[in-house]
């Protein structure tokens, strides 16, 4: 009983302890909807929490559950429960892998932050993530009773100890007013490369011309030479509407032959939209699926003889309802 209750004591200690975590990027407080945690000795974070707020561009893959960030021509790659990661094309090896958590993928908050090229420091007394994004390089000084931290060792003729941006977030220091506030101008964002310019133009002329996914529009950037991140910065950042693209692609697909809701729907799917994204698509796309059923009933009686109870079965294996099958028989005279 004695080592029942030590058990569940651990247990509700660990994770009081995981729910505590704060994380900062430079001094803003990232709030996410699951709280960081900390699983062996490492904390773990919302995988796009961290990858937006240090200024990456983020692709989440559902077929092998890979989420991948870009920054600049930094490509970090991370699998949930692979303790295997990529950073442009290199396997790195994890301590604690990706995972989820309350049903949201959690990744290492000091892998994907240092492989970004950002310093993390970690202050045990709060639990307290910092992660020196902009402020990079920064020293900051403090003291132990004060309410303030400073960028100057000198400020105000006061005795300082240098400290870490996870301890003066940690204790909830204020910002000197004469050497740290003067000092902090924005930053610059990462100026785009010639192979991401490149690639986005390529990206925005191909939109022109047809309907692309997401994952299309990669792949066919990247058969035109471009390389994979290059490729992602282009799709990330072209200012398409995947749903509006979905549409235009289903309608171009109406356009040409047949199809049911659900037929549309897989079609689109197949070609690399989203399930949402193709459903969208088949809801809007303004089709009279009786119209669907008759039109595709016709082409096949085009090709071959049917049975009415089997040209019905044929509608419905094409995912016509049993309603509009039967409609689309007896107006081709069954």
């Amino acid at each position: 009983m004695k080592k029942i209750c030590a058990f569940l004591l651990a247990l509700l200690l660990l994770t009081s302890t995981a729910g505590a975590v704060d994380l900062y990027v430079d001094t803003n407080k990232i709030e996410t909807d699951t709280p960081p945690a900390v699983v062996d000795g490492r904390t773990l974070v919302p995988v796009r929490a961290i990858f937006e707020a240090i200024g990456a561009t983020v692709t989440w893959d559902a077929t092998t559950s890979t989420a991948t960030g870009i920054r600049g021509d930094v490509v970090v790659s991370i699998q949930i429960n692979n303790t295997t990661a990529h950073v442009n094309g290199e396997p790195r090896t994890l301590d604690v892998p990706a995972q989820l958590i309350n049903s949201r993928t959690m990744v290492p908050a000091r892998f994907i932050s240092e492989s970004m090229g950002c310093d993390v420091t970690w202050y045990q007394d709060t639990e307290t993530v910092g992660v020196a994004n902009k402020t990079k390089g920064q020293h900051i000084y403090v003291t132990k009773s004060g309410q303030k931290y400073h960028y100057s060792g000198t400020c105000n003729g006061g005795t300082y100890y240098e400290a870490t941006l996870a301890e003066a977030m940690g204790r909830g220091l204020t910002p000197c007013d004469k050497c740290v506030l003067i000092q902090e101008t924005p930053v610059a964002a990462p100026s785009e490369t010639s192979g991401q310019k490149s690639a986005l133009e390529l990206a925005r002329r191909y939109l022109q011309i047809t309907a692309f996914s997401y994952e299309g529009l990669i792949s066919q950037l990247e058969y035109d030479g471009c390389s994979h991140a290059d490729a992602v910065y282009a799709a990330s950042n072209c200012g398409a509407d995947w749903n509006a693209q979905a549409l235009n692609k289903a309608q171009s697909y109406l356009g040409l032959m047949a199809f049911s809701h659900d037929g549309l729907v897989d079609q689109l799917v197949y070609d690399a939209y989203t399930p949402e994204q193709a459903a969208y698509a088949a809801d809007n796309c303004g089709a009279d699926w009786n119209a669907q059923a008759v039109k595709k009933a016709t082409s096949y009686l085009a090709l071959m003889s049917f049975t009415r109870e089997k040209l019905i079965d044929q509608l419905e294996y094409d995912g016509f309802t049993y309603e509009q099958a039967v409609y689309g028989a007896e107006q081709n005279g069954y």
